[in-house]
């Protein structure tokens, strides 16, 4: 049975191994040991961790399958694309699932439960951005209903990629 809850301050050091293995599984072949390692050292730390809880509206959620953490997302309220001015909006700034549990409802999982507490707090859109070369992601969140309405870059290490910016309106369902 897998359940969704909230990160609690015992859980960092457990989802912080788990987040740099499922990035390390998700974009490793496609990026250079460098770049990759300077990404991980940036943004897989405790100090990162806790300086991005320290954001309004930022929140992490695990996924456990009993005992098991088989998959974390984290939204936050602290870019403002100019496309979405006028609604108010919240990002789901990441969204990873265990390679082994791929295809069995645990992001979609994720992603309503992000939605639902997303709508209770006044929230009117959920947007993301996802690598315009991850097609698997791609076809992930068409499926879901999410829209392309923009683009921007990420930078990962020295390397500047491509992220399709994607919204879905929280009135509608997910």
């Amino acid at each position: 049975m897998i359940t969704i809850k909230t990160l609690e301050p015992q859980d960092y050091d457990r989802l912080l191994a788990f987040a740099k293995r499922t990035f390390i599984d998700t974009y490793a072949e496609y990026n250079t040991p460098e770049n990759m390692q300077l990404h991980i050292e940036k943004t897989y730390t405790v100090a990162a961790l806790l300086q991005e809880l320290d954001l309004p509206d930022t929140e992490y959620s695990l996924a456990y399958d009993v005992e098991n953490l088989i998959g974390y997302c984290k939204v936050r309220c602290t870019l403002h694309p100019p496309e979405l001015e006028n609604e108010k909006h919240i990002e789901l700034e990441r969204l990873y699932v265990d390679k082994a549990y791929k295809g069995q409802g645990v992001g979609k999982k994720m992603i309503n439960h992000c939605a639902e507490n997303a709508r209770n707090n006044g929230f009117e859109v959920l947007w993301l951005g996802v690598w315009s070369r991850n097609e698997n992601a791609l076809a992930f969140y068409k499926k879901l209903n999410f829209q392309q309405f923009g683009t921007h870059t990420f930078v990962l290490g020295e390397d500047q990629q491509i992220d399709f910016l994607m919204k879905i309106n929280l009135n509608a369902a997910v």
